[in-house]
């Protein structure tokens, strides 16, 4: 049902009254459910409309420039009918700016807000300080002067200000609040976030509801240096001329037993075995559009024609680019070395996934053979670099593969083969040039053991709360490593035992 009606809010799943402001009917697929019976809407039309007008007074002290938006759509969704959905803005037909606003039905409390705007050209938010003390001050009139037991969590900057839930003195990262500020310094974002990383879907019991166990029954971190030792990993990083330790698990420990905790959320890439190869001894290569167009039609199959194709040079590096756009918006992407006409990459996105009828075994060996179209001649081997990620869609017939030169028994990093298989048919191909393949490299030998470098990386580690995914209502302590963002990993180096320094957004 779809109805216009003058100064009109229209609650899907509820009901349509009238209202004293402009607004605008609810038809986001998102929130098109059934109506009410017609008996039902008006008492449920006053009651949401009137914690609405009231809790909107109450949000606009907190965000002064809600008095800017007055143009409102109110929705209570069928399938969570606790909660009343408001979005603001300045005008019927203005997509943007806008804010999305959640209250709860009963009380009115403020549940979450964002302020939606395109961003311009030279936007900077203000700085880690002036952010970390504005987004303090702003939740100590939200949630009130104790701001509800929450502490800033500095692990999270990169998320905006994040504060998490504190018990006997430790965070508790699964219930967090995270602040977002603008580049006028103003608060734009403030919305609950209910797990300690972004990757992590799924639900805890209610903080009243759960166990955490006493901080005393920690164990000292130096208890802990044997199995942290056992997951360090050799790498050598060639353009850093770097050796390095790398941790390969989740960067949780189970604070009670010094154990490694599994948390397949959290991705890291293991050294996995190695793969014989047999390089083909005629290579691609394309210099022009006619060549590049050339080369996908017989490696990939899409008939390009040249004069489509948009080119773009690269002086620093010596790369080229050809882009081509078809009629779906869909990109095929080519890059090689403008001077050798080596070819370095392939990618077309994905329209359609289709039912898969290929193992990963298949998949594999079909990725071998790629890689053996591009490698040098002389390659004879390659370490396949092993994923944790559970998620990659395996099922739906996605499968991605890489490879690494080795040296010395260790995996050369940044000396690699990609490719990503969907439908039985390579949609990238990346791989470092042949020069980098067959380059001199050092004798690679470690001055500190695994022992002492696994010492210095739990100085990183810090004793907070966890609740892993069906813990019933159990939480545990554990010791996580501060950085836990699954793409970033510090690194001890090999030489020095000392953590590799990397820039870091504070």
């Amino acid at each position: 049902m779809k109805k216009t009606i003058s100064q009109a809010v229209c609650v899907m799943g509820a009901l349509c009254v009238l209202a004293s402001t402009p607004v605008a009917l609810a038809t986001q697929g998102e929130y098109q459910r059934a109506t009410l019976a017609a008996g039902n809407q008006a008492s449920v039309a006053d009651d949401v409309m009137k914690t609405v007008d009231e809790a909107l007074v109450k949000a606009g002290k907190l965000l002064p420039y809600l008095k800017e938006y007055t143009f409102k759509t109110v929705t209570v969704d069928k399938e969570q009918p606790n909660t009343i959905f408001v979005q603001l803005k300045k005008d019927k037909d203005q997509e943007m700016p806008r804010v999305d606003i959640e209250f709860e039905r009963n009380t009115g409390k403020l549940m979450s807000f964002r302020l939606a705007a395109e961003k311009t050209e030279g936007d900077k938010k203000p700085t880690w300080q002036e952010s970390k003390e504005k987004a303090t001050a702003f939740l100590k009139e939200w949630y009130g002067p104790k701001m509800d037991g929450y502490q800033l969590n500095r692990t999270f900057t990169k998320r905006g200000v994040v504060f998490s839930k504190s018990v006997n003195g430790l965070l508790y990262p699964n219930l967090s609040v995270g602040i977002e500020l603008n580049a006028k310094g103003e608060i734009v974002s403030g919305r609950t976030v209910d797990v300690p990383d972004s990757r992590f879907f799924y639900e805890i019991p209610s903080f009243e509801k759960t166990s955490f166990p006493d901080p005393n029954e920690a164990l000292p971190k130096e208890q802990m240096i044997k199995t942290v030792a056992s997951h360090m990993t050799l790498s050598y990083w060639a353009d850093q001329k770097l050796l390095t330790y790398e941790p390969m698990f989740s960067g949780y420990l189970d604070a009670t037993t010094g154990k490694s905790l599994y948390v397949p959320q959290q991705q890291y890439n293991l050294p996995g075995e190695i793969v014989k190869v047999t390089p083909l001894a005629n290579k691609p290569a394309a210099k022009t559009k006619e060549e590049v167009s050339a080369y996908v039609k017989q490696e990939h199959n899409p008939d390009i024609k040249a004069e489509e194709w948009k080119e773009e040079s690269f002086p620093e590096t010596g790369v080229k680019v050809f882009k081509w756009k078809e009629d779906t918006n869909d990109e095929t992407v080519v890059s090689v070395m403008e001077e050798t006409g080596e070819i370095l990459s392939f990618y077309k996105e994905v329209t359609q996934i289709k039912k898969n009828s290929m193992t990963k075994e298949e998949a594999r060996v079909r990725a071998i053979k790629e890689m053996e179209k591009y490698l040098p001649i002389d390659m004879k081997e390659m370490m396949e670099i092993g994923s944790t990620n559970h998620l990659n869609g395996e099922e739906k017939g996605k499968f991605q593969f890489e490879f690494v030169k080795v040296h010395q028994g260790i995996p050369v990093r940044d000396r690699s083969f990609y490719v990503y298989i969907v439908n039985g048919k390579v949609m990238t191909m990346h791989t470092a040039s042949k020069t980098k393949f067959t380059e001199q490299l050092p004798d690679l030998k470690a001055g500190v053991t695994a022992e002492q470098a696994a010492q210095e990386f739990l100085k990183q580690f810090e004793l907070e709360y966890f609740y892993p995914e069906n813990n019933g209502n159990q939480a545990l302590l554990v010791y996580k490593l501060a950085t836990a963002y699954p793409w970033v990993k510090d690194q001890i180096d090999a030489l020095t035992g000392q953590i590799v320094q990397k820039d870091k957004d504070q």
